[in-house]
């Protein structure tokens, strides 16, 4: 297998929308805003696309862009995509290898460091995680979960004030968080309940849901 990486052309377009539309057909893309995204780009930002060729057909592509929001001229972006069907076969990887090439010349930023920002770890994360254990431990090892099993788990209080269902703090003046709505959905039944206020106490109202 030999694959051709090579720059972008306006001839691609339908290729890479076609590849792109297809490995997420849940945001389904058109040549026409593609190119006109590409078209009103903001000058300041670098961007370059390249294509991986197998035997004459586009079958992945790769990309390197910079954010107008979040602008910093060694800051980037990219993205790697790769038909379904050649996925596995290292075209990805030679791809990504190819942008980090591409890159070099700008001298990317590869150590958030190097930005002068630190980051420290938020105690709130820890408060997050011990709510995403606390669902595992009682949603887990169920078979099959019922809309009880999701109500037990949303209205459950350990490790109170930071509970799933969550309440202030007497101690902390500062913890003054409170679960305000609650939302539970069955795709398979077109059903949706909806909590106003802490799971505890609230009186879940059915709605249905609409499909198109």
């Amino acid at each position: 297998m030999s694959v051709e990486i090579r720059p972008f052309t306006a001839e691609d377009y339908e290729a890479i929308v076609e590849i792109g539309n297809r490995l997420f057909p849940e945001y389904p893309s058109t040549v026409e805003e593609t190119r006109h995204e590409d078209e009103h780009r903001d000058p300041k930002c670098k961007f370059a696309r390249f294509v991986a060729e197998l035997d004459d057909r586009v079958v992945g592509f790769a990309r390197y862009a910079q954010s107008s929001v979040m602008y910093h001229p060694q800051k980037f972006e990219i993205n790697v995509q790769v038909a379904p069907e050649h996925q596995g076969r290292g075209i990805g990887k030679a791809l990504y290898e190819h942008l980090l090439k591409e890159l070099e010349p700008f001298d990317p930023i590869k150590e958030p460091e190097k930005l002068g920002v630190v980051d420290p770890l938020d105690e709130r994360e820890e408060r997050s995680v011990h709510r995403w254990e606390r669902s595992r431990a009682l949603l887990g090892m169920k078979p099959s979960i019922t809309r009880e099993d999701l109500l037990a788990c949303l209205r459950d209080h350990d490790g109170h004030p930071f509970s799933i269902c969550r309440h202030p703090g007497e101690k902390d003046p500062e913890e003054r968080y409170q679960t305000v709505v609650s939302v539970l959905m069955d795709l398979h039944e077109r059903k949706m309940w909806i909590g106003d206020g802490p799971p505890c106490t609230s009186d879940y109202q059915e709605a249905g849901l609409a499909f198109a």
